[in-house]
């Protein structure tokens, strides 16, 4: 069981916390154990699963199986977010680019974060691009 109060972190859950939240903004799941280790530079598993029991029991995480669910992060990925098209990049001939403001694309929560204010996208028109996976 959860507790509902949020006790004091050690420097080192702090950062695992953090650590977790980069993760899951970032990629839109949660890392397994090795990868949140890799990232700490922690090379023991056992380690990495000690700080995130601690996280458990003082309220900031929440764990089944392999999954782990921080505390009020799920606002920040469900849903789709607004995002202001910065402009029309050509991909082919040369063309000119055009402006393209006031328009805007709805993408998935979890692709922004929350880096909410700081996202744009851009229009690529043409099909120079089209196999290279971008």
């Amino acid at each position: 069981m959860v507790n509902t109060l949020r006790r004091e972190l050690t420097v080192r859950q702090a950062k695992v916390l953090k650590a977790v939240e980069d993760f899951i903004l970032g990629h839109g799941y949660a890392p397994t154990i090795r990868q949140l280790g890799s990232a700490l530079g922690i090379p023991s598993p056992s380690a990495v699963l000690k700080h995130l029991q601690s996280l458990e029991r003082k309220g900031y995480i929440t764990r089944e199986g392999a999954e782990i669910r921080v505390a009020g992060l799920p606002a920040l990925l469900e849903g789709q977010v607004r995002v202001p098209m910065a402009g029309l990049v050509p991909a082919g001939g040369p063309r000119e680019s055009f402006d393209v403001s006031g328009e805007a694309m709805d993408v998935p929560g979890w692709m922004v974060g929350r880096r909410r204010g700081n996202v744009f996208c851009i229009r690529v028109d043409g099909k120079s691009m089209i196999d290279a996976y971008i």
